[in-house]
């Protein structure tokens, strides 16, 4: 179940790196008897796409990178989502409450006229970078391109079905306030999306003065 996404849409392509801020705040639960929270970011290719992002799933914190339609990955595994093969990078990552982490897609090394892309994960606290790890695309698929989205999701079973716990978390998109060789590229944004899939009154997107964007969710909701 998604609680709170929001869709942004930003006029760039060819890009071979994308970062985002990530920081899970209170109320979120730091322990779950059994479910799954996960806090993810969307990225595009031509081809296909896939996210990067963190969750709590039965008690253990991990981070997590996943592509549509991969060659082959390393340090994961290849499952199935909606039909479609997908390369899982799941790595255990005790990400704490209040504290910012960034969260990278890069592009590697070329095999075979072919392209690895690497999942990454900064904590600013420690001034670590974590490889959560690496697939390998058709080059066909190009490179990343401009068009994204954030969401807060749910997907666990607690003793009332109708309730879920508080999560809330900022993301900051550094595209919005890095500069490329010629423009601001937060000039290149085209246009934000809300969506609000459930009908919680808690389920909100806060956009700020500074550019990021806070997705909250949790309470009462209908099943």
């Amino acid at each position: 179940m998604d609680n709170a996404k929001l869709c942004i849409d930003w006029n760039i392509s060819d890009i071979d790196k994308y970062e985002v801020d990530i920081e899970i705040l209170s109320p979120t639960p730091e322990y779950l008897r059994k479910g799954l929270i996960f806090f993810q970011w969307h990225f595009n290719f031509l081809g296909e796409g896939g996210y990067i992002g963190l969750q709590l799933s039965d008690n253990v914190k991990k981070a997590i990178f996943s592509i549509w339609q991969p060659i082959k990955g390393y340090d994961g595994e290849c499952i199935s989502e909606m039909g479609k093969p997908v390369y899982r990078c799941l790595h255990d990552f005790c990400w704490e409450l209040n504290q910012k982490y960034r969260m990278i897609v890069k592009l590697g090394e070329e095999e075979q006229d072919n392209l690895w892309w690497i999942g990454e994960i900064y904590d600013y606290k420690n001034d670590r970078i974590t490889t959560i790890g690496k697939i390998l695309l058709p080059r066909t698929f190009e490179k990343l391109k401009g068009h994204n989205y954030y969401t807060c999701i749910e997907t666990g079973y607690f003793e009332d079905n109708n309730v879920i716990p508080e999560i809330k978390v900022r993301y900051s998109n550094s595209l919005a306030y890095k500069y490329d060789d010629k423009n601001m590229l937060k000039d290149k944004l085209k246009k934000f999306t809300i969506f609000m899939i459930n009908k919680s009154e808690k389920s909100k997107v806060v956009i700020n003065n500074d550019l990021s964007y806070i997705l909250e969710a949790g309470g009462r909701i209908c099943r």
